[in-house]
């Protein structure tokens, strides 16, 4: 059964997930949809499948073994990505207090799909539901979903003691997600590993100082080394226990 958390606000969300540093990832594998659009088309081409996985599993293992919580979005392919390190990353993340935070918006509450409803099953996991944002009367549900979005992103860039922001692969979410964190933390590192490519590539070819965060650019470009990129910026950051 997973943990499940439900915030209504920033201060709600201060109350109840007070913890250790945190890192926001933001991550996603391109995916063909209809109708395909140019820009669509654009990522699914630029796109390093086999680099986006390594990634997410490099970065999990980095952070989880030095006791840094993880917070990301419930994107299903995100989920099974950290599904596919679970013997590994199982072994990282204890029952004190919990080191993913998977957060949700209530709008998709009754619809998870069993990669995130698994991941959240662990008991280093905490699920976190933001509201639903209400429509007008008349108006159709679907027309909650946009804004009960946008304030999903918003909360899941505002946890406490968030230190950075890691982009990997992705589509369109992945702007939006790094336009709400400069927003939100305007005062923290972005990374954007553009050896992954689509989304994150983009980012970091709009603004190189800006998506490398204080290391050399180059880094994002080539190092394919996720797990000791990860731990690079842990050390830039000053945070981060010795590996368990």
């Amino acid at each position: 059964m997973s943990s499940r958390t439900y915030v209504a606000d920033e201060q709600d969300l201060a109350t109840k997930l007070a913890g250790p540093p945190a890192i926001f990832l933001s991550a996603g594998v391109p995916w063909k949809r209809t109708p395909l659009k140019k820009l669509t088309l654009h990522y699914l081409r630029t796109a390093r499948p086999a680099n986006i996985r390594q990634a997410v599993g490099g970065i999990a293992r980095g952070l989880l073994r030095r006791g840094v919580r993880l917070v990301f979005g419930a994107q299903p392919a995100l989920a099974g990505m950290l599904l596919s390190q679970a013997d590994d990353v199982r072994r990282h993340v204890g029952s004190d207090e919990p080191r993913l935070l998977i957060f949700q918006s209530r709008f998709f509450e009754g619809e998870l799909p069993e990669t995130t409803l698994d991941l959240a099953s662990w008991e280093g996991a905490q699920l976190v539901f933001t509201p639903d944002v209400p429509v007008a009367a008349g108006e159709p549900r679907e027309a909650g979903k946009d804004p009960s979005l946008e304030l999903m992103r918003k909360l899941m860039v505002s946890v406490p003691d968030l230190r950075a922001a890691i982009f990997v692969g992705g589509m369109e979410g992945i702007g939006l997600e790094a336009e709400a964190f400069r927003t939100r933390q305007p005062d923290k590192p972005m990374y954007a590993f553009a050896s992954t490519g689509s989304a994150a590539a983009d980012l970091f070819n709009k603004n190189r100082t800006l998506y490398s965060g204080g290391l050399p650019p180059s880094k994002m470009q080539e190092l394919t080394s996720y797990e000791r990129l990860t731990e690079e910026i842990l050390e830039r950051l000053k945070i981060g226990g010795r590996p368990q």
